[in-house]
């Protein structure tokens, strides 16, 4: 699958430089794997896809190798912290993208989205088929390797139950949704203030209100952890869900970038501590694989903000020290990247909190991954923009047999 090609460098990396060197070799050239010789570290080493013309890799390195060593950029990126040491974060997908300008202006003349009142939109024509293809692909390449995968589907719904249990309106409140009732002993006086205020809600709407008995979801795969619980499971378990999640991004919002409700898919996985650990890493992996597939160019990351406990709750659960990671598609035309999927090792901090076991141990951890479809499918179009004939082979093939 993969070559090896091997050059010298002008003068030696710093222990330091050597991991933001590698990092951005990878995301400037179409090499897959980068390993500096620890030794000597003038002397370095890539790997790149076996169907690659190896004068074009050559170039590509030439091209690189000559702006870097007049530049500054390893300083910088040294100096961010962000370089981490971590096999999971040497996986990439290494593919050219074929635009660099913002599709915004053009998703929205060509009709693709509508902007609406309220940071809502409309989607139409062919972005409504590129959501559901993406979708559908990840689905089916990820069943290639799996063959006991239970799908599940649930409302948005989910009862404050279950979110007070979780400690959830403390730890993580400021993107919640609440879908809101009337108290039943004010529904006449709110139609009356409603006549009075010539249909529009009144100021004082507040009064009228009920406490919450429901928050929407911000992710799907909560309820899966919620239909477990009290219960003994018998073998290791995977899942897969589709859902809708709301998140209150408040004027952040940004087309597909950022939205207020998103579609997400997920797998989900249940049991020993390394069975969810493996698969974490194996669907992590499998991602790339998929991603470089269809052409959608990318990176792995480390991320700190784990969407299902704060750092107080953390000493009374056991968690891995890396909960999460993400996978980050390239955003060409601002030369920065964008996360549309992210994978959490959760520990025992569903089993233990919602009292599910596997064979009555108490070693049941639980892990999940999710990929934002929207987010997924912005990233293809900044990186091919609009015009089918630039996209892929293998995605307008499977549009145009009805994928």
């Amino acid at each position: 699958m993969f070559e090896s090609y091997k050059f010298e460098l002008k003068r030696t990396l710093s222990n330091i430089e050597i991991k933001s060197f590698s990092y951005l070799l990878m995301q400037q050239t179409s090499v897959h794997k980068v390993y500096v010789d620890e030794v000597n570290s003038k002397n370095v080493t890539v790997y790149y896809l076996q169907n690659k013309d190896i004068d074009e890799i050559k170039k590509e390195i030439d091209d690189f190798l000559e702006q870097y060593f007049i530049s500054n950029k390893e300083v910088a990126i040294a100096l961010e912290g962000n370089i981490i040491t971590n096999d999971y974060l040497d996986y990439c997908s290494t593919c050219k993208p074929k635009n660099n300008t913002n599709i915004s202006i053009e998703l929205l003349k060509r009709g693709w989205i509508k902007l609406l009142r309220g940071h809502d939109m409309q989607f139409s024509g062919e972005l409504i088929r590129l959501l559901e293809y993406f979708d559908r692909s990840y689905v089916k390449y990820m069943m290639k390797h799996y063959d006991n995968v239970k799908e599940v589907k649930y409302s948005t719904l989910i009862p404050k139950y279950y979110m007070e249990k979780l400690n959830y309106f403390q730890s993580a409140p400021k993107h919640l949704f609440y879908p809101m009732t009337l108290n039943n002993d004010t529904t006449k006086d709110f139609a009356n203030s409603i006549q009075k205020n010539k249909g529009k809600l009144p100021n004082e709407f507040n009064n009228y209100l009920g406490t919450p008995k429901y928050v929407l979801q911000s992710a799907p795969c909560f309820k899966i952890y919620f239909s477990l619980q009290d219960q003994e499971i018998e073998d290791n378990l995977i899942y897969t869900v589709k859902g809708e999640c709301y998140r209150n991004e408040g004027k952040k919002t940004y087309l597909l970038e950022r939205l207020l409700n998103f579609s997400m898919r997920e797998f989900v996985f249940l049991g020993e501590p390394n069975f969810v650990v493996e698969n974490r890493e194996n669907i992590l992996k499998w991602t790339f694989e998929w991603m470089q597939e269809l052409g959608i160019k990318g990176n792995c990351a480390l991320a700190n903000d784990p969407f299902f406990i704060c750092d107080d709750a953390r000493k009374n659960f056991e968690i891995p020290k890396n909960v999460k990671y993400e996978v980050k598609a390239d955003i060409p035309y601002k030369n920065d990247s964008l996360s549309i999927a992210s994978f959490d090792t959760h520990g025992n901090y569903f089993s233990k909190t919602f009292n599910f076991n596997i064979n009555k141990s108490n070693k049941t951890w639980s892990g999940c991954m999710g990929l934002g479809i929207e987010r997924c499918t912005w990233s293809f179009l900044q990186q091919y923009g609009l015009d089918n004939k630039q996209w892929p082979e293998i995605i307008r093939r499977e549009l145009n047999e009805g994928y």
